[in-house]
């Protein structure tokens, strides 16, 4: 197996293709069919051939790592009100409460239901340990898990409750109330398990005792406890078992069930081996949501190498402190994380150049050390961006200033996000490398949008993808599920991309996200906000929109605090957008007038201005009117993705007035 992973990481021989297009494979309207360079005669399906399923998977970890840290979660100190160093599960231990857990689920569902459990259990807490014995557990008795991510609202809980059929769902104390609630609307839900330690909890004998009047409630400790005195013989999952039903948060509409398989997270699992470089004795730090399957795939992969997961303590705002305390020797993340780092290493070395010659190389590395590590990331040596394009430039900085590999990668919840992914040898940045090992892709002629196979230097049109890696269907929607393939068998990405000579695909656009304006031509509205948001740090978030009935674009731009007041405190003698009062109203009171001054928000338009000349964007994609906001965009108002995708439909429904005021005054003219 290493050996077959260090001839894919090490890619291939100097100037060659990364993906190779395929003899005799082009048909009208497409392009010919690319592989990656090490699999042009079959794609692959695992890196082991004793490892079908994820369940051997991990039997095959527990046996070879049974002393080495496998899980591990920060206990919080009562005493000093803090989180205390991490505190690890073994894998041999992890696969003892997996046995009972599986063991537990069935027994109480037999007792409760009168029968097995068919199907799906419900998966409703934040990233824990907790979580992966639940899935484990599920997969050693052929279940399925069906995650459901923290914030979604009550109807479209009750949704994937209801379409799944779920019998039970295991979540963390704080839901309990909240599906005790939906319980009557979710007729197929007959018991809830408890992840936390309820005999701690605040509110113990509520939930042991009176929500056990409504639907039966226990903890996870019980189910285990009753698995280990109930023992019962794994029953092992095949290849087509399912292994999730994954609802995508969707940035339209209800979420719809993927279907994916063990097949599927095998080949997943192999593919982001070789690119995450995971070895074992690593360290991966777990803060995007699991429910999401980019986080799934690589947690996969990490129990496969015998790395050690260690859990964020549940506060996003607070990561640093745990990547400190973990040291993480790989990180997957998304783009917008990346830019608050880079946003911060930024504002560390500014504070630095008044007392340091930053034009001398030693200094300058000497100091993004230092920064590196109070960051936390002092020792990881690779870093994989997904979920949404990147900057080239923020990629280009990050890799340069942590001197690591930073690598870009693309996939889809329908891929079990695996599709393309740089290999270590390509330095370039603004592409998603080269296709993966267990997939093939080609692209077919977006006529409408002016993108054709034909087109030079580089063909372009819509992604298809087929691989090892791809679901089974949406669940129970077969109109949805045919909709996403071709006639012949290709699934259709929605995502527009070109592929260059050396075999990298780079992501034009979405096909449902390109605007029309009124002159009848196409922008790309989400390439103009990577492009703003990597050129100006005091852009935090960006939604660029254009009326099909309107000749211009206008933005909805949040601003990151301390940034923008540094920028722009200056233009008012009486510094609307200082941060140094102290009177902590006073400060928001004169930040928000200060991003409604005309005079500000004409400094801003010309550094908007400035960025979109030296990106040698074009007149129409260049932004006319904007609007200056703290944080407009968040899950909790329904703008985001819990991976912080902008929704744009629900984004330019909830900012609608602003847009029709935007475009009532006219373009926004920068200082005279």
């Amino acid at each position: 197996m290493e050996e077959l992973l260090n001839q894919i990481r090490e890619g291939p021989p100097k100037g060659s293709p990364f993906s190779v297009a395929l003899s005799n494979s082009r048909v009208p309207g497409r392009s010919s069919v690319y592989r990656n360079w090490k699999f042009q005669d079959a794609l692959l399906t695992t890196l082991d051939e004793n490892v079908t399923t994820m369940h051997e998977m991990f039997e095959r970890s527990a046996s070879v790592y049974r002393t080495h840290n496998c899980l591990g979660y920060r206990p919080y100190n009562t005493e000093s009100s803090s989180y205390g160093p991490y505190s690890w599960i073994s894998y041999s231990a992890a696969a003892e409460r997996r046995k009972n857990f599986g063991a537990g689920l069935m027994k109480i569902h037999q007792d409760i239901c009168s029968s097995l459990p068919q199907g799906g259990v419900g998966l409703w807490c934040n990233n824990r340990p907790e979580w992966q014995i639940v899935d484990l557990g599920c997969m050693s008795q052929s279940l399925f898990t069906v995650s459901i991510y923290e914030t979604l609202g009550v109807q479209a809980t009750e949704y994937i409750i209801n379409q799944a059929a779920l019998t039970v769902v295991c979540a963390s104390a704080d839901h309990v109330e909240k599906l005790q609630s939906l319980a009557p609307r979710c007729p197929s839900l007959k018991f809830l398990v408890i992840m936390d330690d309820v005999a701690s909890e605040p509110n113990a004998d509520t939930y042991m005792s009176d929500a056990s009047e409504r639907l039966p409630v226990f903890s996870l400790k019980y189910i285990e406890d009753v698995g280990k005195h109930n023992p019962r013989s794994f029953q092992p999952p095949s290849p087509d078992t399912i292994i999730t039903i994954n609802y995508t948060s969707g940035t339209t509409g209800m979420p719809k069930g993927v279907v994916l398989t063990h097949k599927a997270a095998v080949a997943a699992a192999s593919c982001a081996m070789s690119i995450v470089d995971l070895r074992e004795g690593d360290r991966i730090c777990s803060f995007l949501p699991l429910a999401h399957i980019f986080e799934r795939v690589i947690e996969g992969a990490s129990l496969w190498a015998g790395s050690s997961i260690g859990y964020y303590h549940g506060n996003v705002q607070a990561l640093v402190d745990d990547l400190k305390a973990l040291q993480p020797t790989n990180m997957i993340n998304v783009p917008r994380v990346y830019s608050r780092f880079a946003a911060g290493m930024k504002a560390k070395t500014a504070q630095a150049a008044g007392s340091m010659d930053l034009t001398n190389k030693d200094t300058l590395s000497f100091l993004h050390g230092q920064i590196s590590k109070g960051l936390g990331l002092d020792c990881c040596r690779i870093m994989i961006s997904g979920s949404a394009p990147i900057d080239p430039l923020l990629q280009s900085y990050l890799r340069d200033s942590l001197n690591n590999t930073f690598k870009q990668g693309y996939g889809l919840t329908e891929t079990y996000a695996i599709t393309l992914a740089q290999n270590a040898s390509d330095e370039s940045v603004g592409t998603c490398g080269a296709v993966l090992p267990a997939v093939e892709v080609c692209l077919q002629d977006a006529q409408d949008f002016g993108y054709m196979t034909t087109d030079q230097p580089n063909p372009r049109g819509e992604l298809l993808i087929r691989s090892n890696t791809l679901f089974s269907g949406y669940y129970l929607n077969p109109a949805a599920t045919a909709e996403s393939f071709t006639e012949d068998g290709w699934f259709c990405s929605g995502d527009i991309c070109e592929i260059d000579n050396l075999g990298r695909v780079r992501v034009v656009d979405r096909r449902k996200n390109i605007l029309k304006l009124a002159q009848g031509e196409y922008v790309s509205p989400e390439r103009i906000e990577n492009v703003l948001h990597g050129e100006l740090p005091w852009v935090s978030q960006i939604m660029v929109h254009g009326d099909s009935d309107k000749s211009y674009l206008v933005a909805v731009i949040g601003v990151e605090r301390a940034s923008f007041a540094k920028t722009f405190n200056t233009l008012r003698e009486d510094s609307p957008v200082s941060l140094s009062r102290k009177d902590s109203m006073v400060v928001e009171d004169n930040f928000f007038t200060g991003l409604h001054d005309e005079r500000v928000v004409a400094a801003a338009m010309d550094e908007i201005r400035k960025a979109e000349i030296s990106r040698n964007m074009n007149g129409l994609e260049r932004v006319r009117a904007i609007t200056l906001l703290e944080e407009p965009f968040s899950i909790e108002n329904g703008s985001l993705t819990p991976t912080l995708k902008l929704k744009r439909h629900e984004a330019a429904k909830t900012y609608r007035t602003l847009i029709d005021q935007m475009y009532a005054k006219g373009v926004t003219s920068g200082r005279q």
